[in-house]
């Protein structure tokens, strides 16, 4: 396929494969070795650029998503004076030994002082760069410098500045499709054979090989669906393309339903978050999709396209998801939009927890996400929701009528995890066993319950 895009501020037409990498295209096409190749999963950051201004790994975006952006490099960072400020930072501290990484770990400074929130904090830092992986100075070097060079107030104003004037009045003119709904409709009215819709793709190249003879379409672009967040009197509309980032930053949605935001921020790293989004997690059909339990707990609805006369279907969680890896949108069929509800007056009680092999950046072993409404002690309404333990994403509805107007006591609480225990139905694989995961999901509701009983 023919593709132009900017890479450093430069524009660019190639003819490419619609599934080859990015990665591959910047480091074997265009010769730019800065971009490394580690994991190639998405998990080491030796890959990272940045796309239209958000970091991401290169290694997990195919060519048919390059189209119409702007890419820049280790290279294009250099053009900036007060880059090298950084650069001396590392090197002051000792953060730099074999450097195979440092490619990345710059690319992510570079982003993390663009879009620096202050206090400065280590806990900050780190949670910021856990999508960059070293294996030879243990990190506190590294966390050193960047921390440094952060509060060098001056530096990164003339940082921010330099960025802004080289890369941030870039204007995107290279016509996109389908750049708007209407457009996809037709492709998709049009189509002869299968067609794949992407949108964030940070699977596409890990699984490219059940791929084959399928087209691929992009839909990162169509702006009502990657543009979308909607809020109204009734609750709010999301696009099933919009980057999960945008979610956590995203102030009203962040107030409403913190238990999703609390989800969102365990899927990956910054790199990860900037491309993936609530529509791909759901039609990916994982049962291990961290934001399924909270969706479904919340009672998303998800609208489903191409609309007929005007009107999207719309379909519950465990409607869509039909089993490990299987939805049940067959044919032309998509997810448009996911619409939550405001369910609760006031504030209410939320709690998620995802148990995996390590504290980050794992895939869960199981998770719990729970909802729930208290008056004078009495839960007038609750739901629960686990992840990773059945086969299909459900709410754990006899453990639901077990606490429904119930106030909530020790034995109620034991009586409540047995019979939560009995609704999983977990199997033994390679991350854990079935009974280690249904004897953590029963430790796991209790510990929401106390928690709920000692709330206002």
């Amino acid at each position: 396929m023919k593709i132009e895009f900017y890479i450093n501020g430069e524009k660019r037409k190639m003819d490419v494969p619609p599934q080859r990498r990015l990665l591959d295209i910047l480091h074997d096409d265009l010769d730019l070795i800065e971009v490394k190749e580690g994991c190639g999963n998405g998990e080491c950051g030796a890959c990272t650029v940045l796309m239209d201004g958000r970091r991401v790994n290169s290694c997990l975006i195919p060519a048919v998503q390059i189209q119409g952006s702007s890419i820049i490099t280790l290279n294009g960072l250099k053009k900036l004076p007060s880059y090298h400020k950084i650069e001396k930072a590392y090197v002051d501290y000792g953060a730099v030994q074999c450097g195979f990484c440092m490619g990345g770990f710059m690319m992510s400074t570079a982003s993390f002082l663009s879009e620096l929130k202050r206090p400065v904090t280590q806990p900050r830092i780190l949670e910021a760069f856990g999508g960059n992986l070293c294996r030879c100075t243990g990190y506190t070097k590294i966390m050193e410098a960047i921390e440094q060079v952060a509060n060098d107030e001056s530096m990164v104003a003339d940082f921010v500045r330099e960025w802004n004037e080289q890369f941030g009045d870039f204007k995107n003119n290279i016509p996109v499709s389908p750049a708007n709904l209407d457009d996809l409709n037709v492709l998709i009215r049009d189509a002869h054979q299968e067609l794949v819709l992407i949108a964030g793709g940070t699977d596409l190249m890990v699984q490219k090989h059940k791929m084959k003879n399928k087209t691929i379409v992009d839909i990162s672009k169509v702006q009502e669906l990657s543009q979308t967040i909607e809020i109204s009197d009734q609750g709010v509309l999301i696009g099933a393309a919009v980057p999960i980032a945008y979610l956590i930053e995203h102030e009203a949605v962040s107030a409403e339903f913190p238990v999703l935001i609390e989800a969102l921020k365990q899927i990956g790293a910054p790199q990860i978050q900037n491309r993936a989004t609530l529509g791909g997690n759901i039609a990916n059909a994982s049962p291990a999709g961290d934001s399924m339990p909270p969706l479904a707990a919340l009672e998303a609805q998800l609208w489903i396209g191409p609309p007929v006369n005007g009107s999207y279907e719309k379909l519950g969680i465990d409607e869509v998801m039909v089993g490990p890896g299987m939805n049940s949108l067959s044919g032309s069929r998509y997810i448009a939009y996911i619409f939550l509800p405001y369910l609760f007056k006031g504030n209410a009680f939320w709690y998620y927890r995802k148990v995996g092999q390590r504290k980050a950046m794992a895939i869960s072993k199981l998770a719990v996400a729970v909802v729930a409404g208290k008056e004078d002690g009495v839960i007038n309404d609750i739901r629960i929701c686990a992840g990773s333990v059945t086969p299909q994403i459900k709410r754990a509805e006899k453990t639901e009528r077990l606490l429904q107007g119930q106030e909530l006591t020790e034995a109620l609480i034991e009586t409540a995890k047995k019979t939560f225990m009995t609704e999983v139905t977990p199997i033994t694989d390679i991350r854990s066993t079935a009974d280690y995961r249904q004897s953590i999901c029963g430790e796991v509701l209790r510990d929401a319950l106390h928690q709920l009983r000692q709330s206002k």
